[in-house]
């Protein structure tokens, strides 16, 4: 049976009232077909910006008809309150994506217009079903439940109609020509096989034999797609999907640029999907490397991404890169700022704000570090910064960050004295035991500066409270740093 492969522009919906009525669209980039699955009804995963109400009051905010019903805490299931037809499903925490009921679509996109091509009681009749779908509209409603994205639920999926596998590749004639290649894993009776889905082996299976041909083709781009939706962090995977990418612009000598700015609109689901995934975020840095000019989109999506997790260090990493590669050092810092205000802990947040000062003058392929490549001191820079980080510090006294921050800016100027009386402010009363103390990182900076004033009892004091009272689980450290002042060891 043959299955529409094309994407639609858009396909509209409703409950079975029609008070509910909605558009999905399905702009270039996106997934084609979505990716769907059947739990208990059959649905369509889609970004929330997708889909349309045809009347402006519908949606999440909306009165009658369309409601919400929270069935647990940030999960919430529209309806239309009229008829009772189940339209989406939807979560606070993935708020970019959507479920979408593909039972309230149009019938007409499903199994196309039945009162024209077949009653509904011959539907039941052997072969009608499938000549049903063979026709350009019905096609779609097989296209849609015949993900290339990855199926869920597949063993609650309908048989003979939401059942197929991506491309069917050994029963496709678009496949005919390739020798599938299994993986040798020691034999028929391997010690230890992994178990394997059957649909991520056949996949890869195919994927072998066309990369010994090394073939470059647009059902490359699509079986590696296929693969990505299973395994993510298959990294032979994308940098095979990066080369046949560039190798197909160069056959076709089609726009780079916009090549490029379609596989980003498809990666930036993919990313959302799979925060924590570094292979993602090397094919990025691939294709942006091949750009001359920074896309409009990028920083509001990396935006979009540390709103999930403002601490994602593969995140992190691109955009120092990003920074480095289109010369963003003067634009950068406002950026930053924000994020501290928005939460003074952000701990990559303060490392990228030393980056984008002292970093732009290091060359990453010389091997040196930011301490390595010459003193460059701007006193006023310096200032400004030693004001902005000690008001930080008054916020979140206990906060490491900062006081790390502090240290590398005074260092810069070779002395830690200068901010000697700001440290005690928060270190109460030494010699009542620290009674009143609020940070113990002021007290391991108060040490040092009384170590570099040749005050070795007082620094001993200072870690020995710390030793024996505030940070007792490093103890062997402090002890260690008295050891340096030529102060013996203390018990906890």
């Amino acid at each position: 049976m043959a299955i529409l492969q094309e994407a639609r522009d858009s396909v509209t919906g409703g409950c079975l009232c029609g008070a509910v009525r909605y558009t999905v669209d399905f702009p270039k980039g996106s997934n084609w077909p979505p990716q769907s699955g059947a739990l208990i009804s059959h649905f369509m995963s889609l970004g929330s910006s997708q889909l349309r109400w045809a009347n402006p009051s519908d949606g999440p905010a909306a009165a009658e008809p369309y409601k919400e019903f929270s069935s647990s805490k940030g999960v919430y299931r529209g309806f239309c309150s009229a008829c009772g037809t189940a339209i989406l499903w939807r979560s606070e925490e993935n708020a970019e994506e959507i479920d979408l009921f593909i039972g309230s679509i149009d019938e007409k996109w499903l199994i196309g217009d039945r009162t024209e091509k077949v009653s509904s009681e011959s539907l039941t009749e052997p072969g009608v079903f499938e000549k049903v779908l063979s026709a350009d509209e019905g096609a779609l409603g097989r296209a849609i439940c015949t993900t290339q994205t990855g199926q869920m639920f597949v063993r609650n999926a309908i048989k003979g109609a939401t059942d197929a596998r991506m491309v069917g590749k050994s029963e496709s004639e678009e496949w005919a020509d390739v020798v599938p290649i299994p993986q040798n894993e020691g034999g028929s009776n391997p010690l230890a096989a992994i178990a394997y889905s059957e649909e991520y082996r056949e996949a890869m299976e195919y994927l072998r034999a066309v990369m010994a041909s090394d073939e470059k083709s647009e059902r490359v781009l699509e079986l590696t797609e296929h693969i990505i939706s299973m395994n993510p962090a298959h990294y032979t995977v994308w940098l095979y999907r990066a080369n046949t990418l560039f190798e197909l612009q160069k056959k076709t000598q089609s726009d780079l640029k916009e090549d490029i700015l379609e596989e980003l609109r498809w990666l930036d689901g993919v990313s959302l999907r799979h925060l924590k995934n570094y292979q993602i975020w090397h094919h990025r840095q691939t294709l942006m490397s091949h750009l001359s000019s920074l896309p409009s989109t990028e920083l509001s999506f990396l935006a979009r991404m540390f709103a999930k997790d403002a601490k994602n260090y593969h995140v992190w990493s691109y955009r120092q890169w990003l920074v480095r590669h289109f010369s963003l050092w003067d634009t950068e810092l406002p950026y930053i700022g924000t994020l501290l205000t928005a939460d003074v802990r952000n701990n990559s947040a303060w490392n990228h704000r030393w980056f984008v000062l002292f970093g732009q003058h290091v060359d990453p392929s010389s091997g040196k570090g930011m301490d390595e490549v010459g003193n460059i001191v701007d006193e006023d820079l310096i200032d400004k910064e030693v004001e902005y980080t000690q008001a930080k510090i008054r916020l979140a006294p206990q906060n490491q960050s900062p006081w790390n921050y502090l240290r590398g800016l005074l260092r810069k100027r070779g002395s830690l004295l200068e901010c000697k009386g700001f440290a005690e402010e928060f270190v109460g009363d030494v010699d009542r035991d620290g009674k009143g103390c609020r940070s113990s990182h002021a007290l391991d900076f108060l040490a040092d500066c009384w170590a570099e004033e040749k005050e070795a009892a007082k620094a001993g004091k200072v870690l020995e409270l710390l030793a024996k009272r505030f940070d007792p689980i490093r103890k062997n450290y402090w002890n260690y740093r008295r050891g340096l002042l030529g102060l013996g060891a203390v018990e906890a």
